[in-house]
């Protein structure tokens, strides 16, 4: 990952890398899928499109079209961002198969919450916290889902 660019304040400089080219979007949407605001919650103009990618993209994204955000709290994952038509793209690179499992699964969780309590989904600190307590506690659910 060491040819990123590191960036902690991700849209300034995100908008300064070259765009995503069209046929790196149709791999992104190919080898991940879409999560966060655009899948459950409240998007507004500034909402960036998650995607968390199949370990085998990671070798296959061009460093000069995004720059490192963060490394998650499970540590097998990074963060990365990039832009395409004026949004920014933010691409969850998981390193291992069970990490995209696990984070598939997890989706599949917050796509049921929000529908039964799509109020609470609003907040975005609330859906950070719902999914930190999943990703945390996967084993003990893993025995009911």
């Amino acid at each position: 990952m060491s040819n990123f660019t590191i960036s902690t304040t991700s849209n300034t400089i995100v908008s300064t890398l070259p765009e995503i080219p069209n046929h790196i979007m149709e791999e992104i949407r190919s080898f991940g899928f879409k999560t966060g605001s655009h899948v459950y919650g409240v998007t507004t103009p500034d909402s960036d499109i998650d995607f968390v990618m199949f370990p085998g993209y990671t070798r296959k994204v061009p460093a000069k079209y995004f720059t490192t955000g963060r490394s998650y709290d499970d540590s097998k994952t990074i963060s990365i961002k990039g832009h395409y038509d004026g949004i920014t793209i933010n691409l969850i690179l998981t390193e291992t198969s069970e990490t995209y499992t696990l984070w598939y699964r997890i989706n599949t969780i917050m796509k049921l919450i929000c529908n039964d309590k799509p109020d609470h989904f609003f907040d975005k600190e609330y859906r950070c916290n719902v999914h930190k307590f999943l990703r945390d506690n996967m084993d003990i659910l893993n025995n009911f889902y």
